[in-house]
């Protein structure tokens, strides 16, 4: 005599007990390989869209947007922009305007002091925000008088991606302390 014992992995396809006409508990073999089948899909679909932006081998993609100055005090002049890449890392390596003596990517430290810095990564499928109380560009020796409304030109270059030119909008101070994070 033979022992017949059933155990879950042991029913058809579909997971019914022939014998019940009910549903295991563990719904069968194949409902396993369904649920690995879709977390799978899942992984790959989120490391797709992850690594699509982010390629390190792709050229960089470099585009800027929202760029604007705050009014003038003295000679000098912030500007606040963000740096979108969609493409492979590069880094901002200068800066200048005709506007300007000179422009610096300045960062601000927690405790409120300012630094220069001589160049600014833009990591691959990143957005890097210059904004006030943190990273900014710095026009210095500003020659003319600018009014809010007034543009400033300012050529960025990067390492990969060559020259780029925005201008950035005056804008109130007061506006500028209204973004301001934290």
């Amino acid at each position: 005599m033979t022992d017949e014992r059933v155990t879950e992995d042991d029913g058809p396809v579909g997971g019914s007990d022939d014998r019940s006409g009910e549903a295991t508990e563990s719904g069968g073999p194949w409902s396993r390989v369904v649920v690995v089948i879709a977390a799978l899909v899942v992984v790959g679909a989120v490391a797709a869209a992850v690594l699509g932006r982010a390629d390190p081998g792709a050229p960089p993609a470099i585009s800027v947007t929202d760029a604007r100055a705050g009014e003038r005090v003295g000679t000098t002049l912030a500007v606040y922009l963000t740096l979108s890449n969609e493409g492979g890392p590069d880094t901002l390596v200068a800066a200048g305007s005709p506007d300007a003596a000179r422009v610096q990517a300045h960062g601000t430290d927690e405790v409120g002091m300012m630094r220069a810095s001589s160049e600014l990564d833009v990591p691959a499928g990143a957005d890097v925000r210059l904004e006030p109380g943190g990273t900014h560009l710095m026009l210095e020796g500003v020659g003319r008088s600018l009014a809010v409304g007034d543009t400033v030109p300012i050529e960025l270059e990067f390492d990969r991606s060559g020259s780029v030119t925005v201008d950035a909008q005056v804008v109130p101070l007061e506006s500028l302390v209204e973004d301001r994070p934290g």
